[in-house]
């Protein structure tokens, strides 16, 4: 229903959710004026110079009329201290950085950017590294189950287990499992308990024994063993660059379930930007080295990190700040919540979690990855700004105050020459104003290539029916190759058209570029 909407007959009922402070905008409007109340590094400084600038231009209005007045009539002497006072322009200094602040602030929001720290903004500018989360950061975060495997169960009581303790999370595979068994319509198992261990998994009580659905730490800790047989039937799915989790139930692992998820196609053009600005680019991930592989080579990045839990993620981070200068970490789910907060400075995305929002200093808007590189151009050009500003107000009060105390300035003069001050500043800040808009960069999709009768191995498009191959097909298939094969629906077999390109194996070359 649009705004102004007339009801011509019948009843309208309308459910409010929240009040009008719970809106986007509103929230977008206090976290703005949260962050304006904020003051950057940069800012702090300015205060402090301003505030010893004041008694020092006193000092030596002061010292300037004791000079002048036993060579000057009286009056002279006066004028010239006046014109010391009158010249000097903390004005300048204190404009210099909150107004350019504000105005990047004012431009991120308008583009449903929210900045909750100005401080963020001067640390980004110098960043040179980013580190990515892939699950629901670089992909949709809606994976699709694919598969199961069960050494002692078929896939009916393998998706009842699974969902009946999958219902207790929010994960995306908990949610893809839910959606697999419902649309089965098979009936989650009973299980009246469940507790999250995160970045592992969900152990629970199932009625007629525990039950957990995680990855293999989670097992491991749990002391639950699996078969060789289980886990050689699952190493191609591993290799093939589907995400993986293992169910078990009393005292053993007895399934393993495969996952697929959707590449979001602004990643590869994103992450391609990022590196021509001079970032070093990086894929920090608790997923399989398989799955990170893939994606990894898709978004045309060749540094990884696989099975890292969330504090790992932390430790890697800062091993990587240590050696390349202040970092940056991008992620949404509630794994990245810590090394969000550790980083130099974390942006999530506009679908992530609460808990990764809090801990953000940058949130992006849903959908908003591809406004990354922007919002690195608009943080540098700020802090450019900022340190022109600052250069031009120290050097005009310098020389401003110069000419004043030697009696080269007259008062009227000075007045004129302070508003100017003022004004530069002013007119130098509104600079940021005729910064580009940005622009979406999308080469491709997986709609265009999907468009075209073929439908990717892995990544921009959902796996391929089982009819046009199967997991273990698609696992011969060699993975070191950055080249990606199609699989054409029309022919039923691997296609032989290969689509060249480092980043292939996501669908088109020119996505990256």
């Amino acid at each position: 229903m649009v705004a102004g909407s007339v009801v011509l007959d019948g009843v309208l009922v309308v459910r409010s959710d929240g009040v009008g402070g719970d809106s986007r905008w509103a929230r977008i409007g206090r976290a703005v004026g949260d962050a304006l109340a904020r003051r950057s590094p940069t800012h702090r400084l300015a205060d402090r110079v301003v505030g010893g600038l004041v008694p020092a231009v006193l000092g030596l209005a002061g010292v300037t009329v004791v000079y002048w007045a036993g060579r000057v009539p009286p009056g002279e002497a006066m004028l010239i201290g006046l014109a010391v006072l009158v010249v000097a322009c903390p004005c300048a200094v204190g404009l210099a950085a909150p107004l350019a602040t504000s105005l990047g602030i004012a431009r991120l929001a308008r583009h449903g950017c929210l900045v909750r720290d100005p401080a963020a903004l001067e640390v980004l500018a110098q960043a040179r590294l980013f580190a990515f989360d892939k699950t629901g950061t670089l992909t949709a975060g809606r994976p699709r189950l694919v598969g199961t495997l069960g050494a002692e169960a078929g896939e009916s009581e393998i998706l009842a287990r699974a969902a009946g303790l999958a219902r207790h999370s929010q994960h995306g595979f908990s949610c893809a499992i839910v959606a697999a068994a419902a649309e089965r319509a098979i009936a989650p198992a009973l299980t009246p308990t469940a507790r999250s261990l995160s970045g592992r998994g969900l152990h629970g009580d199932g009625g007629a024994g525990p039950v957990a659905l995680g990855n293999r730490a989670l097992f491991d800790g749990l002391g639950w063993p699996s078969t060789p047989e289980l886990e050689a039937a699952a190493l191609p799915w591993a290799e093939g660059g589907y995400s993986l989790a293992h169910l078990g139930w009393n005292g053993r692992c007895r399934a393993v379930l495969a996952f697929d998820d959707t590449l979001l196609p602004d990643a590869p053009a994103t992450l391609a930007e990022l590196s021509r600005r001079g970032a070093a680019v990086t894929l920090l991930s608790g997923d399989l080295a398989g799955a990170v592989q893939r994606v990894a080579r898709a978004v045309g990045v060749w540094s990884w990190q696989a099975g890292l839990s969330p504090e790992a993620k932390s430790q890697t981070l800062a091993q990587l700040r240590a050696a390349r200068g202040p970092g940056v970490m991008v992620g949404d789910g509630i794994n990245d919540g810590p090394v969000l907060a550790a980083a130099d400075v974390g942006i999530a995305v506009g679908g992530a979690i609460d808990l990764a929002r809090e801990t953000a200093d940058i949130v992006l808007p849903e959908g908003g990855l591809w406004l990354l590189p922007w919002t690195l151009d608009l943080a540098r050009a700020v802090r450019r700004t900022v340190l022109s500003n600052l250069l031009w107000a120290f050097g005009y009060n310098l020389v401003a105050l110069t000419l004043a105390a030697l009696d080269l300035l007259l008062p009227l003069a000075a007045a004129a020459v302070t508003a100017g001050s003022s004004l530069l500043v002013v007119v130098s800040s509104l600079r940021l104003e005729r910064l580009p808009e940005p622009t979406r960069r999308l080469a491709g999709s997986a709609e265009a290539v999907a468009g075209e009768g073929c439908v990717p191995v892995f990544g921009l498009a959902h796996r391929a029916p089982p009819d046009f191959g199967t997991v273990a097909d698609l696992a011969q298939q060699d993975f070191g190759d950055p080249d990606a094969a199609i699989l054409n629906p029309e022919t039923d077999h691997v296609a032989d058209r290969i689509i060249g390109g480092k980043i292939g194996v996501a669908g088109v070359e020119q996505m990256g570029r």
